[in-house]
C-alpha cells in the first residue's frame, strides 16, 4: 500500500522542477533557440533604454569600433557589444562566435545579477576571480569601471525585484 504523498513532498518536488527549468543553463539553451536577430534586438533595446543618459553623455564612447564579449558562464551564452552613434549594438548572441573580441568579461549569472543590482562592485568580483577579464585589459577595466559608476536607478524597480527573487529562489 502506497503512503499518501504529503503536501510538503509535492511542494519540494515542484520547486525542484522549477529550479531546473529556470536554471541558467536551461534558460541559456532556451534563449539560443530564438533567432539570433531577435536576441540581438532585445539586448540592444534593453541596453539602449537603460543606459540612454550615459550613452548621450558619451560614457560608452570608448567602445566605438571596439568589440566587448560578455560571457555568462553558467548559461553558456556569449554576447558581443560595441557602440556606434551613441547606441549600443549587439553584434552577436550565440554560444560560439568567430568574431575576435577586443576584450572579454566572463561571469556567472548570480554574480552578474549582484553586479547589475550594485550589491557588489566589479573590483571585488575581479579579485575573487568571479569576474574574469581577458584580451585588452585596459578596455575591459574601462568597461568594469563604467559599470561600477552607473546609477543604481537604471533598472525599473520591477526588474530589480524579479532579479533579486531569481537570485535568491533559483540560484541561492
Amino acid at each position: 500500500m502506497n503512503a499518501p504523498i504529503s503536501a510538503l513532498k509535492i511542494e519540494q518536488k515542484t520547486l525542484s522542477i522549477l529550479k531546473s527549468l529556470l536554471a541558467p543553463s536551461a534558460i541559456g539553451k532556451f534563449v539560443l533557440t530564438a533567432p539570433a536577430r531577435l536576441n540581438r534586438f532585445a539586448v540592444e533595446q534593453a541596453a539602449n533604454f537603460a543606459l540612454r543618459d550615459n550613452l548621450t553623455q558619451g560614457d560608452f564612447d570608448f567602445l566605438d569600433n571596439r568589440l566587448l564579449k560578455i560571457v555568462i558562464l553558467d548559461a553558456d551564452l556569449q554576447i558581443g557589444l560595441t557602440t556606434s552613434q551613441q547606441k549600443i549594438r549587439c553584434t552577436f548572441f550565440r554560444k560560439v562566435d568567430k568574431e575576435a573580441a577586443d576584450a572579454t568579461l566572463s561571469i556567472d549569472t548570480s554574480n552578474a545579477i549582484k553586479l547589475i543590482q550594485q550589491k557588489v562592485d566589479p573590483d571585488t568580483l575581479f579579485f575573487q576571480r568571479k569576474l574574469k577579464i581577458s584580451g585588452d585589459t585596459e578596455l575591459a577595466h574601462h568597461v568594469k569601471n563604467t559599470i561600477d559608476n552607473l546609477s543604481p536607478d537604471l533598472l525599473p524597480d520591477i526588474l530589480t525585484s524579479l532579479l533579486a527573487k531569481y537570485d535568491s529562489k533559483v540560484l541561492g
